[in-house]
């Protein structure tokens, strides 16, 4: 009667164990990755609700989202007037980064008064001219793809409208 196993009998179970971490590990981690945008996503609706209450008070739009917790122009600069907050719960360290770490950027690119593209510019979302204040996170590769202009590509930055004006009018572009 043996006891103990042999060589090639733990160099089985070895392999088999490699096999199965090969094959379980790249899906646990598009799990991950999976929540981490589900989660950037949560905070971006949770960062447009905060900016609602954020214009209410203070009659324009955020330059940065730091705004929302500091009273200081782009999270810096000089107090906001009219502002009453903070208008998120988190230190600004948790409220400006998105699940990855890279810190949310806010694109301002409004209609003009005629209706047409504005002195900033205009957006391309999904291969169409659109306007309005667009709240970014440059997503899982921490590059801002779309270079405040251009998203909807495939690329893995994700969007929220903070403030969707539409699409500039044929009237205005003549």
């Amino acid at each position: 009667m043996r006891k103990g196993f042999t060589l090639l009998e733990l160099l089985i179970v070895i392999v088999v164990i490699g096999i199965l971490a090969a094959v379980s590990v790249p899906r646990l981690m598009s799990f991950i990755d999976e929540g981490k945008s589900g989660g950037t996503q949560a905070e971006m609706s949770a960062i447009k609700a905060a900016t609602r209450l954020f214009v209410m008070h203070t009659k324009r739009y955020p330059t940065a989202v730091e705004e929302l917790v500091v009273n200081k122009t782009g999270g810096t600069g000089n107090a906001i007037s009219g502002w009453k907050g903070p208008y998120v719960e988190d230190d600004v360290e948790e409220v400006a980064y998105d699940q990855w770490g890279n810190k949310y950027n806010i694109y301002n690119k409004e209609l003009d008064a005629d209706g047409g593209v504005g002195a900033n510019g205009s957006f391309t979302i999904d291969g169409k001219t659109k306007c309005g204040i667009l709240l970014v996170s440059p997503g899982k590769n921490g590059v801002d793809d779309g270079g405040g202009t251009t998203y909807g590509d495939g690329g893995d930055d994700l969007y929220e409208w903070l403030k969707f004006d539409g699409e500039p009018t044929a009237a205005a572009a003549e």
